[in-house]
């Protein structure tokens, strides 16, 4: 078990910069708990934590102080906001519940192949429609495009309402070019993955993420032997076992 008093936002530096500390923890046949215990919520930073979540394989619990949140959101000086990673929001609705929808949808649409949740993706989609911040409708126009793709088979539609989606969130373009790479993988459009994977890297997009979508066009371009190769020996971060579903789900072009 490894407990620090050190600043938590130091601390997730850490993790993501200390490649020892990272090896110590998140090593190889280890189940990895990460606990975030945060005097108050806007301790911690949450696109710190994002980080540390993007390169490394763990679960993750995070003592939310929801109190904190209702009590001091209407006369916060910056100190939430930072917290958020510059976001703000009026309700604790709008901080909550657009994450855990997204969440669940995308896991509804990386299991699609196995069984179709047609209507629970509908009404998902409909829960984060109304929610009005911006980062939730940006998650929304994401998962629009995946649910015009996969449930409604139309990808002419799935593609106009990504590309409007990446107009009007800006912001949020490397997430909205990782649905899109998906939208091209799912209807075998080669040169349009391409042409996505050149844009993340433009975009600057992490280089799991590249390596990702690199294995994926190779999958799609029947070089499955090849994908594998070129996924086991360049991922970062990845366990052996999370390495070997992977590999497995190239193999079997479920991804």
């Amino acid at each position: 078990m490894f407990i620090s008093q050190t600043d938590v936002n130091e601390y997730l530096d850490m993790l993501h910069y200390d490649s020892d500390l990272a090896k110590d923890i998140f090593k190889y046949g280890t189940a990895t708990i990460l606990y975030i215990d945060p005097f108050d919520f806007g301790t911690v930073e949450i696109p710190k934590v994002s980080i540390v979540l993007q390169n490394r394989y763990c679960e993750l619990i995070f003592n939310f102080f929801i109190s904190d949140y209702v009590r001091n959101i209407h006369q916060d000086a910056g100190r939430i906001t930072k917290c958020l990673g510059g976001r703000r929001i009026n309700t604790k609705n709008e901080l909550i519940n657009p994450y855990h929808i997204q969440a669940y949808f995308d896991c509804l649409i990386n299991t699609y192949y196995k069984q179709p949740e047609n209507e629970l993706l509908s009404e998902l989609l409909n829960k984060l429609e109304k929610i009005q911040s911006e980062k939730a409708q940006s998650m929304y126009g994401r998962c629009k495009a995946l649910y015009l793709a996969y449930v409604e088979q139309n990808y002419e539609t799935a593609l106009s309402q990504i590309n409007e989606t990446i107009l009007e969130f800006p912001r949020d373009k490397k997430y909205a070019l990782v649905v899109k790479f998906d939208i091209a993988r799912l209807f075998d459009k080669i040169d349009t993955m391409e042409e996505i994977i050149q844009e993340l890297e433009d975009e600057g997009a992490n280089s799991n993420t590249i390596v990702i979508s690199r294995s994926k066009l190779l999958a799609a371009q029947n070089r499955v032997e090849e994908a594998v190769k070129y996924f086991s020996k360049n991922i970062a971060f990845f366990t052996e076992e999370s390495k070997l579903v992977f590999c497995e789900r190239l193999m079997t072009r479920h991804i």
